[in-house]
Order: structure tokens, then sequence, then C-alpha cells
């Protein structure tokens, strides 16, 4: 975050990542998330399946990097036909089992359905860190869960805030870094952060809140994000997973005939 061709654009602040918020005991942690164990348990899980601007979301892009997808140097997707469908017979086993629903189509943020979910309507679904501690702090009683992949290994989308400097006056300029360096004070930074239901950038100011179950669970998702794809990024084949997607969530093709119908898109 922050940074453009190796130089910094923007110092991170506060952060947010995506995971999975489901109904169960803190006991039940140790409960593995991938995508044959989701399928297994015959949970509902929803997730903001609609893509971006015509691209592929979030959730189903960590999804087919995970399951061996790769991205190029320029930012678009190469096409892993192997990856496309072992995450695409997961949604297609889902439907047909009921534990996905093709109404995760129209949702587009996990806004939309996180009163059901905080109502115990719907046993997981996706979150922002940001909702999850906003729902905790309304009294719901929710577990973290890392978003369900082929080899179940925790991965998430990175966004945030970021101080940027504007201006090239050198008084100003000086001003600035000691109004930046009192802001990252790590306790000072940890206290407005939890305050807000953000996370802090830095990792010793993330330690000093007192959920230290939810931070060492935060820890391992950090190491593992990525930043989302930019609007409009990802190239023909972003257009063409998300398309497969809908596809086999609406019931009009199976794992199967939507690989084959991307391949031959790509290749044709």
């Amino acid at each position: 975050m922050g940074q453009v061709n190796g130089e910094l654009y923007g110092l991170p602040y506060a952060l947010q990542v995506q995971h999975v918020a489901y109904q169960g005991e803190s006991a039940a942690d140790d409960l593995t998330w991938r995508l044959e164990d989701v399928l297994a348990r015959d949970i509902s899980f929803v997730f903001p399946a609609a893509g971006r601007s015509g691209g592929i979301g979030d959730v189903f892009l960590l999804q087919y990097l995970a399951a061996g997808g790769s991205l190029l140097e320029d930012g678009t997707l190469s096409l892993n036909a192997d990856a496309l469908h072992d995450t695409l017979a997961f949604y297609e086993q889902g439907v047909r089992t009921g534990t996905i629903s093709s109404s995760v189509l129209d949702y587009n943020s996990a806004i939309v359905y996180q009163d059901q979910l905080a109502d115990g309507v719907i046993d997981a679904g996706l979150v922002t860190s940001t909702g999850y501690l906003d729902l905790l702090a309304s009294g719901v009683d929710l577990q973290p869960a890392p978003i369900p992949t082929v080899s179940g290994q925790p991965v998430t989308v990175l966004s945030g805030w970021m101080w940027v400097l504007v201006t090239n006056d050198a008084n100003r300029q000086a001003l600035v870094a000691d109004f930046l360096s009192w802001m990252l004070d790590a306790e000072r930074q940890g206290q407005y952060t939890h305050a807000v239901h953000w996370l802090p950038s830095q990792r010793t100011a993330l330690r000093q809140w007192d959920e230290t179950g939810y931070v060492e669970f935060l820890s391992g998702l950090l190491t593992n994000a990525r930043l989302p794809l930019p609007e409009g990024a990802g190239g023909t084949v972003s257009r063409a997973l998300q398309n497969a997607l809908t596809a086999v969530l609406s019931g009009q093709a199976t794992a199967d005939e939507a690989t084959a119908a991307v391949v031959q898109q790509l290749t044709s």
C-alpha cells in the first residue's frame, strides 16, 4: 500500500482486511477452511459475488490465485484452466447442496447481508475487519475465519487509509513530519484505530489491543494480504472468469462447461 513502482506516495495508517465471520463457539476455532471443508460442514456461506466494474470480485480472485492462478507483470490475470475449474467446482457443488445461493450475485458489499449474519439467518459470511469489529461492539458473538480456499491457507485483500504529503513548502513539510511522528506513536495509533474499528498499520500498535485471539488471527492474514485489482484491471481474463462464476452460480453452466467456455473464448 502506498507504493507505485517502488516509490512511496502514501504512508499507510489504518488498515482493513476481509475474512469470514461465522456462527459458532470459540472452541471451534481450529476448524479448517478449505473449500471442501465448507461443503462438508453444510453451512450457508455468503459473500459479495458481484464483480467490480465488470471484472472479477475479490473473493473469487483470491480463491483462483490460491488454486494456482497468477497475475502477469502488467497486472492482468493469466488463465489457469485447472485453477478455474477447481474453484468453480466448489461453487457448483455449493449451489447444488444449498450451501451457496445464487442471490450472492446481487451482493456487491458485505453490508447488504450484515443484519442477516448478525441475526443468525446466515451461518457464515464474508465481512471486513471493520464490519466484524462493529458487530462485536454491538454484542454480536461471531467467530473469525479465513476466506475458504483449496489449500486453506489464510489469504485476504488489504485496503486502508494513508497519509499523503501534498505541500512543497519546506517549513510545512517539517510540520507534517512532526505531526505524522505524533500520529504514528504506537500507543496513540493503537488507541485511535481501535476506537474507529480499523486496524493499525504497525504491528506494535496492533499488539496493544485486548482482543488477543483476534489479533493473532489478523497477524496471519496480514502476512498473506494482497492489494485488490484496480478498477478495470485484470484484462479480458478477469471479465471471462467473472462471467464463468456467474454462469455456475446461476445454474446456467456446470464447472466443466464454464471452464471450457472460458478456454475457448480466450484461445480462439
